[in-house]
């Protein structure tokens, strides 16, 4: 799918969708015929649950790191963990 139709889709704007791919928390294939960038369904899931997660408090960094975790196979509990008690302090 492409922006538009993933950020209709997760309920953003397409530029918040352009903004995830920048700073590297999606990565989109490119369409070999149009240079599209190609977003898949499981996409969808990771825009909704970086908008969760900001509207919990974490910050994009803490996204980063907490997918930085999943993605190499380990929990990403004891750091969302730390990441809480942090935002707790600061607010």
């Amino acid at each position: 799918m492409i922006v538009n139709e993933l950020a209709k889709s997760a309920g953003v704007s397409p530029s918040v969708v352009r903004y995830y791919s920048r700073i590297g928390l999606l990565h989109p294939l490119r369409n070999p015929d149009n240079g599209y960038r190609d977003y898949s369904a499981e996409d969808v899931n990771l825009v909704r649950f970086i908008r969760k997660a900001q509207w919990l408090g974490f910050t994009l960094k803490d996204v980063e790191t907490i997918l930085e975790h999943v993605a190499s196979g380990e929990s990403p509990c004891s750091d969302v963990r730390r990441l809480i008690i942090e935002r707790m302090t600061e607010n």
